[in-house]
């Protein structure tokens, strides 16, 4: 998958090139990816969802096509398709059921405001401490150090940025699984 942002456009934003890398704007593209809860950009994949409890199914938004759909691992015809959502009229299975929709979601080019977030988070990540970011605390006197049990990464993306591009991105689904 491509990065949502390129060297081309660290250029535009005016940051030298060599404050990031390719790999920088990789890894800060699967985290907005991550965060979102979609591709954002299209991009063919299979999503996975709950199910259960109505006969409409929010899916990732925008879904521009969708090719298969499964609950619970038995396929399923005759639903139909719109932007945010999938309609079936004998439901999307009990609650909870694991539907999986493999189709197309996301934009035909990233937005503006997405292309300046991964900049930003690259050279953040690019421009960190290599210090271990695992290190929670750290004493002098009776040398101390305190270990942090969480995943470690050099940028860590705000939960109020991550809720805005799970709401933007998402069109309300709760994606528990993404095959790219």
């Amino acid at each position: 998958m491509q990065p949502l942002a390129s060297i081309s456009d660290v250029l535009a934003r005016g940051i030298d090139p060599d404050r990031c890398s390719l790999q920088d704007l990789a890894d800060a593209s699967a985290a907005v990816r991550d965060a979102a809860g979609s591709p954002i950009t299209a991009e063919t994949c299979t999503v996975t969802v709950m199910g259960g409890g109505g006969l409409w199914l929010a899916v990732p938004a925008p879904c521009t096509a969708v090719t298969a759909v499964s609950v619970d691992d038995v396929a399923v015809t005759g639903w139909k398709r719109f932007p945010h959502r999938l309609y079936h009229e004998d439901g999307w299975g009990d609650w909870p059921s694991v539907v999986q929709i493999t189709g197309t979601f996301g934009l035909a080019a990233c937005p503006a405001d997405i292309v300046r977030l991964v900049v930003d988070l690259a050279v953040l990540a690019h421009d960190s401490d290599p210090a271990d970011l695992r290190i929670r605390s750290e004493s002098i006197d009776d040398y101390q150090v305190t270990m942090t049990g969480e995943a470690v990464s050099a940028v860590e993306i705000p939960e109020r940025t991550r809720a805005a591009l799970r709401q933007r991105f998402s069109g309300n689904a709760h994606v528990t699984g993404v095959r790219w």
